[in-house]
């Protein structure tokens, strides 16, 4: 090796270890010039453009490094994770499995093989990964997180409850053990959610760095409003806010969008494409410009549609581009980060005594906080296009899995040998979600073809097909949210029990906004009564379907125009009070 290369490769080492990613990508060009073969200058390069989500830049670092040197094992993991990214998760599996057929023990290699099978809904082979992980590595807290979830989307209650104390006692010492996320349906302790939430952004590690946005105050003649979301695609999100986005008041905001997410060219990405007034695609861009951008433009508040999901703004929000910061939508609850000043929320999902289980100040609209965007409804299929028998009554249930639990599965078993010939409707996940639910329900004395599967449709089929259930029966904690929300477009009554914390009370927001607050209950047995009692009284449920169907049109929870005049209120005044040089504070729009 000669001196110029090793200057340049010890420097280009030194300065990412720093972190200077730019100089150390720089430097390592220079090494590569002077020796091309070097796999481990190839794969740091990689492993900048992966930090930077540059996705196909790091993809082709990685390969590089392993055409160098097919057993590289450390670039094929790197690999599985870049493809993950990228949507294509078969080769991210068959990556993995090359590197653990060379380093069966590689912690990262196990945790990527074991998310990408979750990823393939394959969630069976996905515990069986996440507890391999936790024998190899017994500290990862990913493994128990993986476990939880993995269990909860089988309904493998067994599980989830035998390590339910080790993810409770791991978050309480803070410990990033599971995702903020899927905890949500796992439990509803509001102080729980919170250290969940706090422990997964004290985990990003993200460091104290001087506020981009430095007190300036912008003279704009009209509220420079930003949404930034990494679900810009076929997403329950643009699907619900496309039409608020259309329809906010042009000579009072200028709108602009920021995708962070892949581009899918779906109808509802073309849709959200030209809503905002402005679309800027970032997909691939680092944190810090997309963040230098923000600030650059001068975004008087920004609202963040997602939350602690999937492609998440934390490192970008932590360097303060804009003055104000919001949470909305795309995630039910706190997101335990000071980088975000508000919470767009309702007296329902979030009152003022839950302020203290916040990071962010709640701010209270005067209906629900929940945006829809439904058009007309589409023609209702048969029952046998459905998948369902030709007679009988159809209790419904579409959320997903990992939301049933065991508590309020044996309500719905309790239901279904009450009211002979009745069937109940779920949403399908995977084969051995069927698997467990039919075990599940012939252990508790019901026939197992008695659950019924439907597969998962586009929004508009969906929407249809639900036209056909006679009840549809809300899970607890986590609620429906887009599944309630279409439920009730649909004509469709729904129970539900209120949780304690947001997640579990967004359905009953939706039932009051739509004047319906009858169909709300507050504790198991009265849930259990009533969805009861409306099965087997025709005449009730029809007086309640009917009234469901004179007040939707009209009802605060489909009304676009009024929710956009709250939830600009809401901005109006939360730039009137950073005009004052006060400190964010919750309100109540309307109030004074």
């Amino acid at each position: 090796m000669t001196a110029p290369f090793e200057r340049a490769y010890g420097e280009a080492l030194s300065h990412h270890r720093a972190g200077r990613l730019a100089e150390a990508d720089r430097l390592y060009v220079q090494a590569l010039a002077l020796k091309p073969d070097l796999v481990e200058a190839h794969n740091n390069r990689g492993a900048i453009r992966q930090m930077a989500g540059d996705w196909a830049g790091a993809l082709s670092c990685y390969d590089m490094a392993i055409r160098l040197r097919p057993d590289y094992a450390e670039s094929l993991a790197n690999r599985g994770n870049v493809l993950i990214q990228l949507r294509r998760y078969d080769q991210s599996l068959a990556s993995f499995n090359r590197a653990l057929a060379l380093t069966p023990d590689r912690a990262s290699a196990l945790n990527g093989r074991a998310g990408v099978l979750f990823k393939l809904k394959r969630f069976e082979d996905a515990l069986a990964a996440y507890s391999q992980l936790r024998a190899a590595d017994p500290a990862n807290p990913y493994a128990l997180g993986g476990m939880l979830i993995a269990a909860m989307n089988l309904c493998d209650w067994q599980t989830v409850e035998r390590i339910a104390p080790d993810v409770k006692r791991g978050i309480a010492s803070g410990t990033a053990v599971v995702a903020s996320f899927p905890f949500l349906g796992f439990s509803d302790d509001k102080a729980l959610q919170l250290k969940c939430a706090q422990n997964a952004i004290a985990e990003l590690g993200l460091a104290a760095v001087p506020p981009l946005w430095r007190s300036e105050r912008y003279t704009h003649d009209r509220i420079r409003l930003g949404y930034i979301s990494s679900d810009f695609c076929q997403h329950p999100v643009p699907l619900l806010i496309a039409r608020l986005i259309e329809s906010h008041d042009r000579s009072r905001f200028e709108v602009l969008g920021f995708s962070t997410g892949l581009n899918d060219n779906s109808p509802i990405r073309g849709r959200i494409e030209k809503a905002f007034d402005r679309f800027q695609d970032v997909q691939g861009q680092s944190p810090a410009a997309i963040a230098q951008m923000l600030r650059q433009q001068e975004v008087d508040i920004l609202v963040d549609l997602t939350g602690h999901t999937e492609g998440d703004h934390f490192e970008i929000l932590n360097m303060r581009p804009c003055p104000i910061q919001v949470n909305w939508l795309g995630y039910p609850g706190t997101s335990g980060a000071s980088s975000l000043d508000y919470i767009l929320a309702d007296a329902t999902v979030a009152p003022f005594d839950h302020q203290p289980f916040f990071s962010e100040q709640i701010v209270q609209l005067p209906d629900c906080y929940f945006p829809t965007s439904y058009g007309p409804l589409p023609p209702v299929p048969s029952r046998a296009e459905a998948g369902l028998p030709p007679k009988g009554f159809v209790f419904a249930s579409f959320n997903n899995s990992w939301k049933i639990t065991r508590p309020m599965f044996e309500v719905w078993m309790r239901l279904l040998a009450a009211v002979p010939g009745t069937v109940l409707w779920l949403l399908d996940s995977s084969s051995g979600f069927r698997d467990t639910l039919k075990r599940e329900a012939q252990a508790r004395g019901i026939a197992p073809e008695r659950l019924v599967f439907a597969p998962r449709l586009s929004p508009d089929a969906n929407l249809a097909r639900l036209a056909l259930a006679d009840l549809v029966l809300d899970t607890s904690p986590y609620n429906g949210h887009m599944t309630s929300s279409d439920t009730l477009w649909a004509g469709v009554p729904l129970v539900s029990l209120a949780g304690k914390a947001f997640a579990g009370r967004v359905a009953m927001s939706q039932l009051l906004a739509i004047g319906m607050g009858e169909l709300v209950t507050h504790d198991p047995a009265a849930y259990e009564a009533l969805a009861l009692k409306l099965a087997r009284d025709p005449a009730l449920l029809n007086a309640v379907r009917d009234k469901l169907a004179r007040g939707s049109d009209m009802a605060p929870l489909f009304d676009t125009g009024r929710m956009v005049q709250s939830v600009e209120s809401a901005f109006a005044t939360m730039l009137e009070i950073h005009n004052k040089g006060e400190a964010p504070r919750g309100f109540r729009v309307g109030d004074r």
